[in-house]
């Protein structure tokens, strides 16, 4: 016979004997017992899932002391740009502070500008006219084939577009 089951059997006759508080209590342990028993069977899978966190906290411990290792450098970056940064902030602040000046300076210009259009506006009609008036004679010459009159209007054209660009031009040169 088992010696598991001989205990079994005196446990189960010494309970039918016990009080029922008694047999109660033996109940519970019994209860207890056996669930101490699965949690020490799991005890090994367990202490694994320990082990491997364990592991996890140790790589991460290593990879913060590595970065703690590179933080004068990367400090040394930081404060760098952190200069850059200033430098430039004090030319913007530089610039704002001349804008006004500039500003002056730009004013009279800016006010010549409609008189200097005008004048251009006028100046570009005026070789308009005159082209309009030369371009029918052009026409009206007896020798000079069709194809060559409307080369010379498309020539005439062309001086008047380029007119107009150089004239514009000059008058930027003003401003």
């Amino acid at each position: 016979m088992n010696p598991d089951i001989g205990l079994l059997a005196v446990l189960v006759e010494l309970l039918a004997e016990m009080p029922e508080e008694v047999a109660c209590a033996v109940k519970q342990v019994a209860v207890l017992l056996i669930a101490l028993a699965v949690l020490v069977k799991q005890l090994p899978e367990m202490l694994e899932e320990v082990a491997c966190s364990v592991k996890q906290v140790a790589v991460l411990l290593i990879a913060l002391a590595v970065l703690v290792k590179q933080l004068p450098g990367m400090l040394e970056e930081v404060a760098c740009s952190v200069k850059q940064v200033a430098v430039l902030l004090i030319a913007l602040a530089v610039l704002v502070k001349q804008l006004p000046g500039m500003l002056e300076e730009v004013a009279p210009r800016i006010e010549q500008l409609p008189g200097t259009l005008e004048e251009v506006a006028c100046s570009v009609k005026q070789v308009a006219v005159t082209l309009i008036t030369v371009a029918p004679w052009i026409e009206q010459v007896p020798e000079m084939p069709e194809e060559v009159a409307c080369f010379s209007r498309i020539g005439l054209n062309y001086h008047v577009l380029l007119y107009t660009r150089i004239t514009i031009k000059v008058c930027n040169l003003k401003v």
